[in-house]
């Protein structure tokens, strides 16, 4: 009787893996790369080599391509090549239906 009793009482060790944690961010990694992927790589691709190493390609959501600049000048020029037919060239290298580049810092 005793036994069962402790038997009852005994709360069981929580689950100390990160495998939930990893799992989840893993999904998320992959649908981002799923999402931006093609765009990002072929806006690294298309960009001066000296500004494709100072941006961050960060979502694609509604058409609409997020890109983090380092600063305000990597910023300046990203738009002043986007401006100048960039952005009309990645959305015909893209593959995905692009209706603008949103940059950010």
């Amino acid at each position: 009787m005793i036994r069962r009793l402790q038997a009852l009482r005994n709360v069981p060790s929580k689950d100390l893996a990160l495998r939930a944690e990893f799992g989840a961010l893993s999904k998320s990694i992959k649908r981002q790369a799923r999402s931006v992927g093609g765009l990002g790589a072929a806006l690294v691709q298309m960009l001066p080599p000296e500004l494709a190493e100072h941006i961050e390609v960060v979502s694609m959501a509604r058409g609409v391509l997020t890109v983090r600049a380092a600063d305000a000048s990597v910023k300046f020029q990203v738009d002043r090549w986007l401006r100048a037919g960039g952005e009309q060239e990645l959305t015909l290298r893209g593959g995905v239906a692009l209706v603008r580049v949103r940059l950010i810092m």
